[in-house]
């Protein structure tokens, strides 16, 4: 009977070291690669989650729990709505004064309705400046872009069917490489248009917004924002790849075993030791 539970012990603890383990989460790998701000945006008015950069929501509401970009480790996420009504509805942050030349921005969208229909821009986020432009929006002809310098932009399509769906959605830039600077907008981690070369930019002062430019107007977003981050340099197609991959968590061998895994091994230690401690009880009978 011993023996037999042995084994069983042994059989449990091999389990539990080949037991899938969670992953880097999605927040983690994000806040890894240092972002110069990283909004959650699953409550009103909160900072990034450096705490640097505060938001200001203005007609933008909070999405209800379980309504957010479909994260790793946060199944209760939530997200920015934009009602899309022209009631300019827009997050104003902390952050301003972009670097000049390089940037990346960072974000999950959830359209309820196209820009074409709406017949104008549907701002994601960035730092509007006249001739100066750091610009990551939807066009009226549903095209994704991301404007640099004075107008440079990059295209790149969001598919047949984007509506009531969460993208992610990446624009990266840097004009500091010279004749290979790069200007590159990706789709669920994918690279989907890209640009060599460009204007380097100069340092902006405008502030950085959400869901509305602040500077253009009649750019007001429809539908869900959530998870934006920034960042004062280019993202690497790498990098992009790894926050879309981390985005569920995928199972992978570890170390550490899972809760129902340590439970399991718990319970067999368990009856080993009542066994034990049976068998000590009948041997004292026998001998008695």
């Amino acid at each position: 009977m011993i023996v037999r539970l042995a084994k069983t012990l042994v059989l449990i603890v091999a389990l539990a070291a080949s037991a899938p383990v969670l992953a880097a989460d999605y927040v983690s790998t994000v806040t890894g690669t240092n972002p110069l701000a990283y909004w959650r945006l699953d409550a009103t008015n909160q900072a990034s989650t450096n705490g640097l950069y505060s938001t200001t929501y203005t007609n933008v509401a909070t999405s209800a729990a379980g309504s957010g970009a479909p994260i790793a480790a946060d199944p209760g996420n939530r997200a920015a709505s934009f009602d899309g009504l022209g009631s300019n509805s827009i997050i104003n942050t902390g952050l301003s004064g972009m670097v000049p030349a390089k940037g990346s921005i960072n974000a999950w969208i959830n359209l309820s309705s196209l820009a074409s229909t709406a017949g104008r821009t549907f701002y994601i986020a960035g730092e509007s400046e006249f001739g100066n432009d750091f610009d990551f929006q939807i066009d009226a002809d549903n095209q994704l872009r991301f404007y640099t310098g004075s107008g440079e932009n990059t295209a790149a399509s969001l598919g047949a069917s984007p509506l009531g769906q969460w993208l992610m959605v990446t624009a990266s830039y840097d004009a500091t490489l010279g004749a290979s600077s790069y200007r590159n907008v990706y789709v669920n981690g994918v690279l989907a248009g890209s640009y060599v070369g460009g204007v380097a930019t100069g340092t902006k002062s405008s502030q950085f917004t959400i869901g509305y430019s602040a500077v253009f107007g009649d750019r007001e977003f429809s539908g869900l924002i959530d998870e934006v981050g920034v960042w004062n340099r280019g993202l690497s197609t790498s990098e992009v790849g790894a926050l879309y991959a981390s985005r569920l968590t995928p199972a992978t061998p570890g170390a550490v075993p899972e809760p129902a895994t340590w439970a399991m091994m718990i319970g067999g230690l368990g009856l080993i030791g009542g066994a034990m401690r049976n068998r000590r009880r009948k041997v004292a009978v026998n001998f008695s």
